[in-house]
């Protein structure tokens, strides 16, 4: 027969003889701070992947910023490039379109005032119509002639103007008119293509001067 004696077992830890409770009590301590060791680790670890993910969405923001300003200067940019491209198509269709000078302007009493006007077109662009208005302080209207009492509508239809024809309009003036009158002519003109134009100005009609009388020498 055994006997049932207790099982202890005795260490000792730098000369002092420990019981296995008092390692167990040093396992349990030991384990405790590698715990907190590693807690302690993985908060560092924590904030520092809280720090980069900070700084990464940062960075993100200021990229951000920076894309929108970029995208915000390239629209003005291809704002601007367009409309100097459209000034100079602009440029260019004026430079092509039809050019006119008043090539004489003169008025007559004839118990009324009429201005004699001629236009001619000088260069430009060959033109399917231009439709003439004329308009200014002492102006009436427009006559078919000034031997004529019949009004002309406005605009009159100028047909198929080019470079070298020449229109002619009969406008009535106020009688009691100052000066010269200012007489506004605008023609709206208009290509086979369809290009169009607008053209103004100004003639200042003026009574010629009196045919000088010849007078016979008698001897």
């Amino acid at each position: 027969m055994i006997a049932d004696y207790p099982l202890t077992v005795d260490l000792t830890w730098n000369g002092t003889a420990l019981g296995t409770s008092d390692w167990i009590s040093m396992a349990s301590a030991a384990i405790a701070a590698a715990s907190l060791l590693y807690t302690r680790i993985q908060a560092r670890a924590a904030n520092k992947a809280n720090t980069t993910a900070e700084a990464a969405n940062r960075l993100s923001r200021e990229a951000n910023v920076v894309s929108t300003e970029a995208n915000e200067t390239a629209k003005q940019a291809l704002h601007l490039a367009r409309e100097q491209f459209d000034a100079e198509r602009q440029t260019q269709h004026e430079a092509a379109g039809p050019k006119f000078e008043i090539a004489s302007a003169e008025k007559e009493n004839f118990g009324e005032w009429f201005a004699d006007i001629k236009i001619r077109q000088v260069d430009g662009a060959t033109l399917e119509t231009a439709r003439v208005t004329v308009s200014g302080e002492y102006v009436r209207g427009l006559r078919w002639s000034k031997y004529d009492d019949e009004w002309l509508s406005q605009p009159v239809d100028w047909d198929m103007p080019a470079p070298g024809t020449t229109f002619d309009l009969c406008v009535e003036l106020e009688h009691e008119h100052v000066g010269p009158p200012n007489v506004g002519i605008t023609l709206d003109c208009r290509a086979a293509d369809g290009r169009t134009w607008q053209r103004t100005y100004t003639a200042q009609p003026v009574q010629p001067p009196p045919e000088p009388h010849l007078t016979r020498r008698q001897r």
